[in-house]
């Protein structure tokens, strides 16, 4: 299997790039679920603003440290 990918890579990047994206959105469907599933299930609306809230909370500090090890 290991092999196919690399020569796949190799061959033809736009179908590596559609196999990534393909990874990404499946890995996206999942935490989405288990989000939906587990967190704050009976009411839908706080469980969407605190994961919008939770989300630019860990951008933000994930910016602040990058910056950091630039200087």
């Amino acid at each position: 299997m290991y092999k196919l990918l690399k020569l796949i890579k190799r061959k033809n990047s736009n179908l590596h790039i559609l196999l990534v994206v393909l990874a990404v959105i499946l890995v996206w469907r999942g935490l989405w679920g288990i989000a939906d599933l587990y967190f704050l299930p009976d009411n839908p609306l706080l469980s969407f603003l605190l994961n919008i809230f939770i989300g630019i909370a860990i951008l933000l500090l994930i910016d602040r440290f990058s910056l950091k090890d630039l200087e």
